[in-house]
């Protein structure tokens, strides 16, 4: 009996130990990814200079959220009078729902490799100064609800391909420079409930396939 029960312990304690080290594991990769995201982030008022003296888990450094699982679920760096480019490095966060990085003071293109990060559920980019095209490739998040890239400087025309975005609630678009027509591929998003476009160069006649959407 007594070795019965000093086994289920020593095995408890492997276990811990075991599940001790793949949340080390885990930690230092997604510390990693998030240090490279930051990489071409120019944090002037060093608001997340902690994130590089911190040690190898991040589920407690500023704008992180994590699961109980200690995978990180979102990064919100909301109005950090951040500048620099925004990176796709942040999408080596298997389990990362949460991307918003709205008024700031960031600039470049809006990077394709978005795409890589497949569990998404709400990107927020409003309020920064990117420009050049929306890259078809974030047509592609299979999981997205929330699309904002409103209050930038983009241009081009909408994608055809965010029909794909079947699982979208919300897109905002509004006050940047696209042009060409609203694509007819919106009535695929079945889901959507609020769409706001103004402010832009848009041509044409609203597509008739947009009462097609969701009423709710």
């Amino acid at each position: 009996m007594a070795a019965s029960m000093a086994q289920v312990l020593l095995a408890v304690v492997l276990f811990a130990v075991a599940a001790a080290a793949a949340a080390s594991v885990v930690g230092e990769a997604a510390a990693a990814a998030l240090r490279e995201f930051k990489r071409k982030l120019d944090d002037v008022d060093g608001r997340l200079s902690s994130w590089d003296a911190a040690g190898g888990d991040p589920c407690g450094w500023p704008g992180i959220a994590c699961s109980p699982a200690l995978e990180v679920t979102a990064v919100t760096l909301h109005g950090l009078n951040l500048h620099g480019e925004l990176s796709a490095a942040v999408c080596a966060l298997p389990r990362l729902e949460v991307l918003n990085v709205s008024k700031n003071a960031l600039s470049g293109a809006l990077p394709a490799g978005l795409s890589g990060c497949r569990a998404l559920q709400v990107l927020d980019l409003s309020t920064n100064s990117f420009h050049g095209s929306i890259p078809p490739e974030l047509c592609g998040l299979p999981s997205l609800r929330q699309l904002f890239l409103s209050e930038n400087l983009l241009s081009g025309k909408i994608p055809a391909a965010i029909g794909n975005l079947t699982a979208l609630e919300e897109l905002e678009i509004y006050s940047n420079n696209l042009t060409g027509e609203i694509p007819t591929s919106l009535r695929a998003l079945q889901s959507l409930r609020i769409i706001r476009a103004g402010l832009n160069d848009l041509s044409g006649p609203i597509p008739v396939e947009i009462s097609e959407t969701s009423p709710h």
